[in-house]
């Protein structure tokens, strides 16, 4: 008999195949673009700490008239710039999926599930991409992750249920404002050099980090 589950993986798996073909033009921001991404440690069998999660995000020109957008980072004229709502889900697990009890010095079974207001802008001469959003969700089990796992569980031949999802992390609110900034410094034919600035706070995650990348 075919259920819920069976319908909702079905639509992740056509989603994911068709999310590389869309139209995306930089000479206006007009264009409504849908991305997703689904990382999943099925080929290797661990479900080990980062076990499932997806990222959904569509950009598209009714954002700009969102609230939200007063709180993310300003923009010029001169640059472009993209507004959409997304939607993450993330799970993860110990190395124990079958333990009925809490296991000390180990991940616990926690998941979260949030939805965001992103904005991107572009300055082509100044050479500064930059990021900002909001997101507000769940931790707990009212994010889903117990029922996404074993769904995929029960439906591959080669797994099993997980039975500690009734010791994950307790429900809780989250929200997360996130802000990353790139700066190109080079950009020829032969290289291209920037700087990193990415930064997160509130709940699930609260970190700051720099870096540069080098595109040869």
């Amino acid at each position: 008999m075919i259920r819920l589950k069976h319908i909702i993986l079905l639509f992740c798996l056509l989603v994911f195949i068709e999310s590389g073909i869309f139209a995306q033009s930089y000479k206006n921001t007009t264009n409504h673009i849908f991305e997703f991404k689904w990382a999943n440690d099925f080929v290797f069998e661990t479900d080990r700490y980062f076990s499932n999660g997806f990222e959904l995000r569509y950009y598209a020109p009714f954002m700009e008239k969102s609230p939200v957008r007063f709180i993310l980072l300003p923009n010029s004229n001169k640059e472009l710039t993209w507004h959409g709502i997304t939607i993450t889900q993330h799970f993860f697990t110990p190395a124990n999926l079958f333990s009925f009890e809490v296991i000390r010095n180990d991940r616990p079974f926690a998941s979260y599930f949030l939805i965001g207001h992103q904005k991107i802008s572009l300055n082509v001469e100044k050479k500064l991409r930059k990021k900002s959003e909001l997101q507000v969700g769940l931790l707990g089990k009212y994010s889903g992750g117990k029922s996404i796992q074993n769904g995929i569980h029960e439906i591959l031949w080669t797994s099993v249920p997980a039975l500690g999802w009734e010791n994950q992390v307790q429900p809780d609110l989250a929200i997360n404002y996130n802000v990353f900034i790139e700066m190109g410094f080079l950009n020829n034919d032969y290289l291209k050099f920037s700087g990193l600035l990415d930064v997160k706070a509130g709940i699930p995650y609260t970190y700051t980090g720099a870096g540069i990348k080098i595109i040869a």
